[in-house]
C-alpha cells in the first residue's frame, strides 16, 4: 500500500502501521500466534516483533509503499496485514514486488479476506509504473486465498 493511502471498505480498513502500543501489541500477536506462524521457522518474541515492526515502517517510508495494517472497520482492531513490498530478488524486468498478507485465525474463512490482496493490487499497481506483479503463493493456512490469484 502506498504511503499516505488508506483503503476503507464497509468491513475492513487498510492503513499504515504506527509505532503506538496498540499496533505493536497487534503485530506481536500476529507474529507469535502458533497457527499463523506454523510454516515459519520461529514465532517472534515481543522484542523481535517490535524490531520487525520498526523495520516494516522504515522500509515503507523508504520505498513509498509497504505492508499495511488490516483493521476491522467497526472497531479499528488490527486483524492482519497485507500490501506490497519490494523484495531482494533480481528479475530480468526490474524490481520484484511481492503481494503478501497474513491474518489472525479468527479472520480466516471470512468472506472478505481473499479479496483484500486483490483489492490492494488493483488500487496500487495501475499507478505504479511496474510492468508485472508476482503474487506470493497462497499460504496453506489460507486455502481460499488461492482463488483470487487463479492458482486454485
Amino acid at each position: 500500500m502506498k504511503i499516505g493511502a488508506r483503503i476503507a471498505t464497509p468491513r475492513l480498513v487498510l492503513r499504515h502501521w504506527t509505532k503506538n502500543e496498540t499496533d505493536r501489541a497487534a503485530f506481536h500477536r500476529l507474529n507469535s500466534d502458533e497457527q499463523v506462524m506454523r510454516f515459519f521457522p520461529y514465532r517472534l518474541t515481543r522484542e523481535l516483533a517490535d524490531a520487525r515492526l520498526d523495520a516494516v515502517i522504515a522500509k515503507a517510508e523508504a520505498d513509498g509503499f509497504g505492508w499495511g495494517a488490516a483493521c476491522l472497520s467497526e472497531t479499528g482492531e488490527p486483524v492482519g496485514y497485507l500490501g506490497l513490498a519490494r523484495t531482494s530478488l533480481s528479475m530480468k524486468f526490474g524490481d520484484a514486488v511481492e503481494i503478501g498478507w497474513r491474518f489472525l485465525p479468527e479472520a480466516w474463512g471470512s468472506d472478505w479476506q481473499p479479496r483484500r490482496p486483490r483489492h490492494c493490487a488493483i488500487t496500487v499497481f495501475p499507478n505504479s509504473g511496474w510492468p508485472k506483479s508476482l503474487p506470493s503463493p497462497p499460504r496453506p493456512t489460507m486455502p481460499r486465498a488461492a482463488s483470487w490469484s487463479g492458482s486454485a
